[in-house]
């Protein structure tokens, strides 16, 4: 069986070989939240996001925007 570490939560979205599309729903175990899809062989197992090392600026257009502004864009 396969492990992939997603980072959305509580459910999964994937394609099988066939083409279907599977939702399945992570359940905690073992202290960790997973979910095994036997169609596929694959565990999916829940990894909490890490924050950016990338600094985000405000927008110099909107102020309520934030993302990675630099003059050198232009």
């Amino acid at each position: 069986m396969t492990e992939k570490f997603v980072s959305v939560f509580p459910a999964v979205q994937h394609r099988h070989a066939d083409g279907e599309i599977v939702t399945v729903v992570l359940r905690r175990s073992k202290g960790s939240y997973s979910v095994d899809c036997h169609g596929c062989q694959t565990r999916f197992v829940y990894r909490k996001p890490r924050p950016s090392r990338q600094s985000h600026h405000p927008s110099p257009l909107l102020r309520e925007v934030k993302g990675n502004f630099d003059a050198s864009d232009h």
